[in-house]
């Protein structure tokens, strides 16, 4: 008969935590050198990423994996996740779902549940807020 109850705590899960890198595009027409990212630059400069005026106003049209392009309003997060993957994110799901981490949480590698980061990863280093 104890086969047949189930354990409720089969069926949670917990997010693994993942760094990415972000940039809040503020509508501005080009993407700013001094202050985006080198990978953010470069897929602009690449046409992963190009400023269109539509009916609804001034967007970034990103250039997708799965084909169909993503838009980001002005205010929108632009993301690169660990993948090297480009995606945006409105602005208040992102800041709900993310925190910034400092350089030292990087070169520690010091997770709240002990994780790593992997070695292999490059994070840009020189991206400045």
């Amino acid at each position: 008969m104890d086969n047949d109850i189930k354990d409720v705590n089969e069926f949670k899960w917990r997010k693994k935590p993942a760094i990415v890198e972000a940039y809040q595009w503020k509508g501005a027409f080009i993407i700013d050198e001094k202050t985006a990212p080198d990978w953010l630059i470069e897929a602009w400069d690449t046409f992963k990423i190009a400023y269109i005026s539509n009916n609804t106003g001034n967007v970034l049209e990103i250039e997708h994996i799965e084909g169909k392009p993503l838009i980001c309003n002005s205010g929108d997060y632009i993301i690169r996740d660990e993948d090297g993957d480009i995606y945006s994110q409105e602005a208040r799901i992102f800041e709900n779902s993310y925190t910034k981490v400092s350089p030292a949480y990087i070169d520690n590698t010091v997770f709240p549940y002990g994780e790593t980061v992997s070695p292999d990863i490059e994070f840009d280093k020189n991206h400045k807020k």
